[in-house]
């Protein structure tokens, strides 16, 4: 029997289907990033009936003491050299495939998630492109990756000047919250979360350019609303949109970022002027330990659109069904 028809921008399962577990592999030898698995913590919070978690990462402390991003040079371009296959991570015909589409692969020195890694924007964008997201959602599918996050300017992210997005092998509980669908639009599947404390889409079914053709259909008209977002893709290559409408908790005092927009909270010591790593790690795991369902709860109601918002977009392009 013939092999089935493959998109054009697609990967081919047949070829593809083992990248992932060399990939990862080559993360966790490359003994370049600072984790120590067994001394990471969560504690699980509920919020609004929501199973969320904090999480205690004691690697933060070293991060915190140990980086000192440009003020003049971009961090991630720093790293181009790595993102030629025969030099990279992982497998050098999935890193071949990434390139041609203009992504490329750049281990995370200072990981919070089990096997985290970065796909970065070859050019230096402060947004991915449409093929960039088609091929990125492609490749979660193909290598079995259960979470991908993006950050942009306003929502979290460490570089908003560069398009790049972390890749991990452990699953955001967001993931994991009930769905109604809603509507269809272009064969895809548009759900709500009702659970979930802020305005969240889901965006399955279909093929994977339509459903970036549809995540940048609501994208455009948050931004062109003054919003921003956050981008979460599950292991299936659904994506979740999360609306923002700040990216630092006034309440909580510091910037949040896509993980805990997610289900996980991380933790940290931005804030802080100590430089000791012990002493920061202690700073670190107090404020793991004090973190509440009600500090969880501001946090996202400070950084993300009211679930308001739902019935305002679904009725924008009529997507209700």
């Amino acid at each position: 029997m013939p092999s089935p028809e493959v998109e054009d921008n697609e990967l081919d399962l047949r070829d593809m289907e083992s990248c992932f577990e060399r990939t990862f592999e080559d993360l966790v030898l490359a003994g370049r990033t600072h984790w120590i698995e067994h001394q990471v913590v969560d504690r699980d919070i509920t919020v609004r009936g929501c199973l969320f978690r904090a999480r205690y990462v004691p690697t933060f402390a070293d991060r915190y003491v140990m980086y000192t991003p440009s003020a003049t040079t971009c961090p991630i371009c720093l790293q181009s050299e790595k993102w030629e296959p025969s030099i990279g991570i992982g497998d050098s015909k999935l890193a071949s495939f990434l390139l041609s589409r203009g992504v490329g692969i750049l281990e995370n020195n200072f990981p919070y998630f089990r096997g985290q890694f970065l796909l970065c924007s070859v050019p230096h964008i402060p947004v991915f492109s449409i093929p960039q997201l088609e091929a990125i959602v492609n490749f979660v599918t193909v290598a079995a990756i259960q979470t991908v996050t993006f950050q942009m300017e306003g929502s979290g992210a460490t570089v908003p000047a560069h398009a790049h997005a972390s890749f991990f092998s452990e699953k955001l509980p967001i993931f994991d919250l009930s769905r109604i669908v809603r509507s269809s639009v272009e064969e895809v599947d548009i759900s709500v979360c009702p659970d979930f404390p802020s305005s969240a889409f889901v965006l399955s079914s279909g093929s994977i350019r339509n459903r970036v053709n549809v995540t940048k259909q609501i994208c455009e008209f948050l931004v062109a609303n003054g919003l921003v977002y956050n981008w979460l893709i599950d292991v299936n290559g659904d994506i979740f949109i999360i609306p923002r409408t700040a990216e630092k908790s006034i309440r909580m005092n510091r910037k949040i970022g896509a993980a805990t927009v997610g289900g996980i909270y991380l933790a940290y010591c931005d804030d802080s002027k100590l430089r000791n790593a012990e002493s920061l790690r202690q700073l670190i795991w107090d404020r793991f330990q004090s973190f509440t369902a009600v500090d969880y709860e501001a946090a996202l109601t400070d950084v993300t659109a009211p679930i308001s918002l739902n019935e305002e977009i679904l009725q924008h392009w009529h997507f209700e069904s």
